[in-house]
């Protein structure tokens, strides 16, 4: 059988980036860290796939800062809605609502948050699934069902909202990032892990805020919510800004 790797390689504001990977195929999801950064990864983990694409979220310097790089000196295939490409000034292929990329199907779901054409990630490939949503403001039903009964769900956990309305931060900023294109809080995380995880999901928190959220609380909030959904044995785990997560093997 084959196996199936899913790694995020940094989440946070100073850059973004997940893979999914069969060996042979590479998927990568958002390029906001350094090529080299990337090639260092291959080579630490032995990865020397075939194929190689790129697929951009969103416009946002921190999920697609470095697409040009990696296009230029990777040389691979870059993916996104028209209105992404179009805001980052690169060609590329539009994408729909899903593309076929060697063994993977890549979903490709519309989100809210403020960008151009944002959207969130569903890989699925020989009976596995695996969602990545980053930045969202708040969830649709199209997403909720899309990213249901997910092998590992990576999602966003940005900020705990005691810490952000109290915080430092202008007020207008503290409203986009409470807003309906904004970010979640790690409450609404929680009830969204609760409502979509089934028993074999393994869920990642993305995209912790630095200055309004702790791994801590972002664990203990969304564990909470999980347990009185009566998932208190789902594996659940952060990833940090700078090095993302562990390599997790399907």
């Amino acid at each position: 059988m084959t196996e199936i790797f899913y790694k995020s390689l940094a989440s946070g504001s100073s850059g973004n980036c997940s893979i999914v990977t069969d060996g042979e195929f590479m998927a990568v999801f958002d390029f906001g860290i350094s090529v080299k950064r990337f090639r260092e990864f291959l080579s630490q983990q032995g990865f020397e796939p075939t194929e190689i694409s790129l697929f951009i979220s969103h416009e946002h310097s921190d999920h697609a800062g470095n697409a040009m790089a990696f296009s230029n000196r990777v040389s691979r295939d870059i993916y996104a809605r028209k209105g992404t490409l179009n805001a980052m000034g690169m060609d590329g292929y539009s994408i729909g609502d899903s593309v076929v990329f060697g063994n993977f199907l890549i979903n490709a779901v519309d989100i809210s948050h403020d960008a151009c054409e944002p959207v969130a990630f569903v890989v699925e490939t020989s009976g596995k699934k695996i969602s990545i949503v980053s930045d969202l403001g708040q969830p649709s039903l199209p997403l909720l069902e899309k990213i249901s009964d997910s092998d590992i769900l990576a999602l966003e956990a940005n900020h705990d909202t005691n810490m952000l309305v109290n915080g430092t931060y202008p007020d207008m900023l503290k409203k986009r990032i409470r807003g309906e294109k904004g970010h979640l809080s790690n409450e609404q995380c929680g009830r969204i892990a609760a409502s979509v995880s089934a028993e074999k999901t393994r869920i990642v928190l993305l995209h912790l805020s630095q200055h309004n959220n702790t791994p801590e609380i972002a664990l203990n909030t969304v564990k909470a919510h999980m347990d009185s959904a009566g998932k208190a044995k789902n594996e659940i785990l952060c990833a940090s800004q700078a090095d993302g997560c562990g390599l997790f093997v399907l």
